[in-house]
């Protein structure tokens, strides 16, 4: 099964791998989309639209706030409904640089071995049983 996922399945799937299920998320309608497709019974509060990387439209404090209040107790009342989400070994993360150059200071930090490699001319990639295991090596923190 390949899913490509975003910083949200990230997060979503490390919590799965010690059976904690992602029950709300409040964000822009992008962010709330890819919970949804990830997350069967998820709650989610969008409460904005980006229009690009600087801009976007947003509902009015209040509003928001009364979106996520409303969310959250809904997603408490019954957080049995949704499954912690995990996925199937192996997994490859893949991080992609915007900047031709970005990622010789993270390549510094690495630790060099098994499951991390560099494709260029922006892309990290690294291997690993668990979505934690990944992580920690994209960052630095394992082997």
């Amino acid at each position: 099964e390949k899913n490509e996922i975003g910083e949200i399945g990230l997060v979503v799937g490390i919590a799965g791998e010690f059976g904690v299920p992602v029950v709300f998320l409040s964000g822009d309608l992008a962010a709330t989309a890819e919970i949804e497709a990830l997350v069967p019974h998820v709650t989610s509060a969008s409460v904005k639209r980006g229009l690009s990387k600087e801009a976007c439209v947003s509902l009015a404090p209040v509003d928001s706030c009364d979106l996520i209040r409303s969310g959250v107790e809904r997603a408490l009342r019954q957080p049995e409904r949704v499954e912690p989400r995990r996925f199937v070994p192996p997994l490859e993360l893949r991080m992609r640089y915007g900047r031709r150059h970005g990622w010789r200071a993270a390549a510094r930090g690495l630790l060099p071995g098994a499951g991390v490699s560099w494709r260029p001319p922006r892309e990290l990639r690294v291997e690993g049983d668990t979505l934690r295991q990944v992580w920690d090596r994209a960052i630095g923190l394992a082997r």
